[in-house]
């Protein structure tokens, strides 16, 4: 079920905004909805996870940390960012995007006997991430 509910929602998450793209429809309202449910639907992994696996909660918390500070880095860049993207906001790239993500989520699923070496690899990987997100932030920030 719990792999069920993670494909649907990647499917719907990339669905929505393909949509409001196709239909020239984008909007501040949905950007905000997208990243907030994105947020939503990895807490809900990493905790239902940490439920079913308590020896490997110490790791779970670090990735739970870890995407905390990448995603307040992104966010604050985004915001302070004068240019815009394809998104209604300044969309940084770096080596964890969502279908990164989707891949370490349901190998955390799909192989529990390595989740605390799957949580702490994919931690290092979104903690190399903001630091990419920090780096494009200063160049970019002093344009501003």
């Amino acid at each position: 079920m719990r792999q069920f509910a993670h494909r649907l929602s990647g499917f719907c998450d990339t669905l929505d905004g393909a949509m409001a793209h196709k239909l020239g429809r984008p909007t501040a309202w949905g950007t905000l909805l997208d990243i907030t449910f994105d947020r939503l639907v990895e807490i809900g992994i990493i905790l239902s996870t940490a439920v079913l696996h308590p020896e490997a909660s110490f790791w779970l918390l670090i990735l739970m940390s870890s995407i905390l500070i990448s995603m307040t880095v992104f966010l604050t860049v985004g915001a302070l960012a004068e240019k815009k993207g394809i998104k209604s906001f300044y969309y940084q790239a770096g080596i964890m995007e969502r279908t990164e993500g989707f891949i370490f989520f349901s190998l955390m699923l799909l192989l529990p006997n390595y989740l605390k070496g799957i949580a702490l690899t994919f931690a290092v990987l979104i903690f190399i991430t903001a630091l990419q997100h920090i780096s494009e932030g200063k160049k970019i920030l002093k344009q501003v």
